[in-house]
């Protein structure tokens, strides 16, 4: 198992090769113009405004994950968590709803348009790559469940309905088997119930990428990569020269790492004046942005660690902190999705992967979301891009405008901590 070893922040999200196909030429990287549209169907206004408030969210709910952390690393699939919480904003009503739609940007869009452009964004394949999402929902068979919400889950979410009994060990091992099964066997960690746990939902991710030009592993070495001031560990570091998408700072530095098809990219951020977490702290989403939109094609190399995180994640903490603090308490408004007794949110746990190497990106995310009685500068010569101390990255969908996958690497283990 690889090292994990850096400080990053991902929007976007991936999954890991094996060395297959025909490699791409470094010219491939900058064919597309950087921050634009690479594929098929437009992207509808409403769709182009529900992405930027869905990113303005990751990039809130990553901001307080990472302060809950000690330099520990993070990934998480923000995408999946909207997706929940949309899904889960149109079972609610009053201020639960309210605080919902507030703290996820979406205030101003109805129920059915928030549903319609989360169906875009299920499934996408491009070339190599493919992004798959999929939603399922465990009731507790004495629960009875709104047929509206069904309708709307199962329609526009496109949810498996399941009836289980959450004390039967083998209803529970279905759960388990779902989780693992739709994250490529990559998050296996048993889901976590309390005996007041009357429904689940959940959203898992996958995401499989190439790099349009991958790395040589002839050229992977070990080279130092600077934790903190006077602390250093020794990494596997890849490098390639070529033409990127690239823009620098005297404070920061930006390149962009597009996977085969162009519709997908991973964006790293390398603060030079200050660390990844201070940088993170103030960067607001549309400075981020700005930064996309400032790529320009350049002449030069990149020297990127391989790197393999595994994370988890309580989000209740950074969700109240968010200002959704309704749908925890006993006063939970959740009559548009049960019958005769509203249950509040007991549960948001988070589970993500990702794996960074010399071919490509393989990355995966569950959400798991309880509900019951019982809490628990200028174009010169070619520049030289070494990604050697803490480091941000991104990884987004450039033709529905999403941040798929976010994260923040940290953390100086050997070994990526277990799930088991």
């Amino acid at each position: 198992m690889r090292n994990s070893h850096c400080a990053a922040v991902i929007v976007l999200f991936l999954v890991g090769c094996a060395n297959t196909g025909t490699q791409a030429t470094s010219d491939q990287r900058a064919a597309t113009p950087p921050g634009g549209p690479t594929a098929s169907r437009p992207t509808s206004a409403t769709e182009l405004s529900v992405a930027n408030a869905t990113n303005r969210f990751a990039l809130s709910l990553l901001r307080e994950t990472h302060s809950q952390g000690s330099g520990e690393n993070v990934v998480y699939s923000p995408l999946g968590v909207a997706r929940l919480l949309d899904l889960i904003a149109s079972g609610a009503e009053g201020v639960t709803k309210e605080q919902i739609v507030r703290a996820l940007g979406v205030e101003d869009f109805s129920d059915a348009q928030l549903a319609a452009a989360n169906r875009n964004i299920l499934a996408v394949t491009d070339g190599e790559n493919s992004l798959a999402n999929a939603n399922a929902i465990w009731i507790m068979s004495k629960v009875d469940i709104k047929p509206s919400f069904v309708r709307t889950a199962e329609r526009d979410y496109h949810a498996e309905i399941n009836r289980v009994d959450f004390s039967n060990k083998r209803d529970v091992g279905r759960i388990n088997n779902w989780i693992i099964g739709s994250t490529y066997k990559k998050i296996s960690s048993p889901v976590q119930l309390t005996p007041g746990t009357k429904m689940l939902l959940a959203s898992a991710s996958l995401f499989i990428g190439k790099w349009a030009a991958p790395f040589a592993p002839s050229q992977t070495h070990n080279a130092p990569f600077r934790i903190s001031k006077g602390v250093e560990e020794e990494v596997r570091m890849m490098r390639e020269g070529g033409q990127f998408n690239y823009f620098e700072s005297t404070s920061l530095e930006v390149v962009e790492l597009p996977y085969s098809g162009r519709r997908f990219s991973m964006f790293v951020f390398l603060p030079m004046q200050s660390t990844a977490d201070e940088f993170l702290r103030r960067v607001e989403y549309a400075e981020l942005n700005g930064y996309l939109q400032s790529l320009e094609k350049r002449q030069g190399r990149v020297e990127l660690p391989t790197f393999e995180i595994r994370y988890n994640i309580d989000l209740v903490p950074a969700l109240r902190a968010l200002g959704i603090t309704r749908a925890f308490s006993t006063d939970a408004d959740f009559d548009e999705m049960f019958v005769s007794r509203s249950f509040p949110i007991d549960l948001i746990w988070h589970s993500a992967y990702i794996d960074v190497n010399e071919y490509g990106t393989i990355a995966s995310a569950v959400t798991v979301i309880g509900m019951g009685l019982a809490a628990r500068a200028t174009r010169q010569r070619p520049f030289v891009m070494t990604i050697d101390h803490p480091f941000l990255f991104l990884i987004i969908d450039k033709v529905a405008h999403t941040l798929c996958l976010s994260g923040s690497c940290e953390n100086r283990q050997a070994k990526a901590p277990s799930t088991d």
